[in-house]
């Protein structure tokens, strides 16, 4: 055997003995009695902050997801960027942008679908039949693109798009009253 495989060797059995000692002496002693209730310890399921955090209640860990947020509403602003900007060039929009437009759509759609699952919303009609015609006027299938539209196509998918989100908003406003 080497040194360096022993002197590792070493280390780790220190380490051991340590952690054993600093841990409260044998086992035997920790283990709850019977009528016995050991005080429960702050605990959260984050990756940022596991274990026995004392501060868990009161400390904000950065990078923690707190609470429930909705999907839905962190990703309108970026489609109404999207289409404000694809409005004011004043011409049709080009087969790229508007496949780049697509797949955020269709990250907007599932995000919405998940937060009216979130809350325990059941779909009338309403969200279903415009994503439908959304994903109809689109056109292209998983990973092709978009098909081109024109002046007119486009301004009547913008508005369903935009009616879309009105749908959205007022669903999720009435469920978190």
């Amino acid at each position: 055997m080497s040194q360096a495989t022993g002197l590792m060797m070493m280390l780790t059995a220190a380490t051991i003995a340590m952690t054993a000692c600093r841990a409260g002496g044998d086992l035997a002693s920790r283990e709850e009695r019977p009528g016995e209730q050991r005080p429960r310890e702050a605990q959260t399921a984050s990756p940022y902050s596991t274990g026995t955090d004392s501060g868990a209640k009161r400390q904000r860990v950065e990078g923690t997801n707190l609470g429930v947020g909705f999907e839905g509403t962190q990703r309108i602003p970026g489609v109404i960027v999207t289409l404000n900007e694809l409005d004011a060039s004043g011409r049709a929009p080009s087969k790229e942008n508007l496949t780049a437009l697509r797949g955020q759509l269709g990250t907007l759609e599932d995000g919405m679908r998940d937060d009216f699952r979130r809350v325990g919303l059941a779909d009338t009609g309403a969200f279903h039949a415009l994503t439908d015609s959304i994903a109809h006027q689109m056109g292209g299938g998983p990973g092709g693109t978009a098909k081109h539209l024109s002046d007119r196509e486009f301004a009547e998918l913008s508005g369903r798009v935009r009616r879309l989100i009105s749908v959205y908003q007022s669903w999720v406003g009435t469920a978190q009253r």
